[in-house]
């Protein structure tokens, strides 16, 4: 018997260990292993462990796929991301995998791309394919009739870091607002007076409320922003933006004593700018972002930003799908996880 391939020997031949085999060995009926690991009342916990034990040194694994066809829909969850490439949404599908994992469910990502132009498309495609249930972290408020529709459909979904307001879903991100308030009375702290800032896009709730916390943090230090109405305050979520609208900033306002972007790819983008104009961070300007993805904290220059715990998004997010697959059925829910203002060398003076 050769264990990690989940078959048994057959005069010669080698098969997929069945409940049958795991019921002779164990000593029990097939209705008590289909109880057992299907993990239904009635069964002793001396059974119980019994019948587990011989299934897992049998190497049996459920036949899942039959269960799918029964039951109309796949184990099977859908996790839209906007960047795939971006570690910030490696870490959140981190999240999401790990409790799928120990709940059965597999994940299918799908990538929607930073203008998120794509997501109807997506869910259509999620549809198709009889997902469980799915995970949006790319919706703009131009996606509201796209859940609206899921909703009529009775397809359960979680929204991720952005909010679409009118729609009454589960939700799980942090408070954008107060953190973007943290970080511009940060720089009102260190002595900055000419700010700019280069957000996220312009229909992304959590890029607009991280852009008016930073404006309120500003202003209740007496500090207006450069660019407010300006076309560089708000654009794609993506380093090329925010290399391209720093360099428009600075072309337009001159000399300026901080940058912020509107996540920490923009902020790279504004940092390579930087560089390309020979401003040295942070001695000629300070330079912000948001989220703290892994790349902010390594390297000679490590990035000043504020902390979303993405792993742990992923996993209250992925516990309200399972929760809503499972059967619950109440009004949407909303998580604010903590975040934390991280203070390093790019706002170091």
């Amino acid at each position: 018997m050769k264990h990690d391939d989940h078959r048994v020997k057959n005069g010669g031949h080698s098969r997929r260990v069945t409940m049958t085999d795991v019921a002779q060995l164990a000593g029990v009926s097939i209705a008590t292993v289909s109880n057992t690991l299907n993990e239904r009342p009635g069964v002793s916990d001396e059974v119980r462990a019994r019948v587990w034990a011989v299934a897992s040194g049998l190497g049996y694994r459920r036949n899942t796929l039959a269960q799918e066809l029964r039951s109309g829909f796949s184990k099977t969850l859908g996790l839209a991301l906007v960047d795939v490439s971006n570690p910030f949404y490696a870490d959140l599908a981190k999240g999401v995998i790990g409790v799928a994992e120990g709940e059965g469910y597999a994940v299918f990502v799908a990538h929607v791309g930073p203008s998120s132009d794509h997501l109807d498309e997506i869910s259509g495609t999620f549809l198709d394919r009889r997902l469980a249930g799915m995970l949006f972290t790319s919706l703009t408020n131009a996606d509201a009739p796209t859940l609206r529709r899921l909703i009529d459909l009775n397809v359960p979904f979680v929204k991720l870091v952005r909010d679409v307001a009118g729609v009454d879903a589960d939700w799980v991100g942090i408070d954008d607002f107060a953190g973007g308030v943290e970080l511009g009375q940060h720089l009102a702290e260190i002595g900055c007076q000419r700010v700019c800032i280069v957000g996220g896009p312009r229909d992304s709730n959590a890029s607009h409320n991280r852009l008016l916390g930073c404006k309120a943090g500003l202003a209740s230090n007496g500090i207006e922003i450069l660019n407010a109405g300006d076309e560089t305050l708000t654009g794609l979520p993506i380093r090329a933006s925010g290399n391209e609208r720093a360099h428009k900033v600075l072309d337009r306002f001159g000399r300026v004593d901080a940058l912020v972007g509107g996540n920490d790819v923009i902020a790279f983008g504004v940092l390579d700018a930087c560089a390309e104009r020979g401003i040295e961070v942070p001695r000629d300007a300070v330079v912000a972002g948001f989220d703290n993805m892994s790349l902010s904290h390594v390297g000679p220059l490590q990035l000043t930003t504020v902390d979303v715990p993405r792993e742990e998004i992923g996993h209250q997010g992925a516990r309200f799908l399972i929760d809503r697959i499972q059967g619950f059925s109440g009004s949407g829910r909303r998580k604010v996880l903590e975040h934390r203002l991280m203070i390093r060398d790019t706002t170091n003076r």
